[in-house]
């Protein structure tokens, strides 16, 4: 359980909690932990959503495919991350996204009516779960209102430097990563890809920026 503890802490769900009211929380919910391999479908788009899955270890992608074949990209998943946590409280909600693994990994799966309900025991750890939900759901609601201010503006540039501000403000320094290959980037951005690269390109060439892969810098 300690090893399991060790993981699960970065969680944003876990925050606040030792190890004795993870250990609880625990038993309380009967959570599941479930291994993954490389390529496996997590939760599939159209799914009900009866869990919510915390990311112990590895990463996963997850999109979203309109009826037009249009792809709308996520962040990538990684250890802590949190999926399912949005609907998991709504009946018989399907899910809009489809994740898969990116690699082999470790999921913590808490089942829906033992977070939302109450705690026969009227245990503290499972109040401060619900509330630490409650703020994962808000976060994940403006992350989303985020993306359609992406969505919204009508050049790749416009589109480009704002992700990228977002990025770069969120990072804390002018140098940071992204959790975007280009073809999820585009797909994020509502643009299409081969127009990503070559206004990345000019970009460069103007000396506002250069990059490498999914690193960037901005100057």
């Amino acid at each position: 359980m300690e090893n399991i503890y060790a993981l699960a802490k970065r969680s944003p769900l876990f925050s606040g909690m030792d190890e004795d009211a993870f250990e609880r929380l625990y038993t309380c919910l009967r959570c599941r932990l479930v291994k993954s391999c490389k390529g496996e479908v997590l939760l599939r788009q159209g799914d009900e959503v009866r869990d919510a899955g915390i990311l112990l270890s590895g990463e996963a992608q997850p999109v979203s495919v309109s009826l037009n074949g249009a792809l709308s990209a996520m962040p990538r998943l990684k250890a802590g991350d949190v999926f399912g946590g949005v609907l998991m409280s709504a009946e018989n909600a399907a899910s809009p996204v489809h994740i898969t693994a990116l690699s082999d990994l470790t999921v913590l799966y808490l089942p829906v009516g033992g977070i939302m309900q109450g705690c026969p025991r009227v245990c503290a750890p499972h109040d401060l779960l619900r509330l630490n939900l409650l703020r994962v759901i808000s976060e994940k609601f403006l992350q989303q209102n985020r993306q359609l201010q992406y969505v919204k503006l009508k050049s790749v540039r416009e589109k480009i430097l704002l992700f990228l501000s977002d990025a770069r403000r969120a990072a804390g320094a002018n140098t940071f990563s992204i959790d975007y290959d280009r073809e999820t980037l585009a797909a994020l951005l509502a643009v299409n890809r081969s127009a990503l690269s070559r206004e990345l390109g000019r970009m460069r060439d103007e000396g506002l920026l250069s990059f490498y892969k999914n690193s960037f810098k901005i100057f």
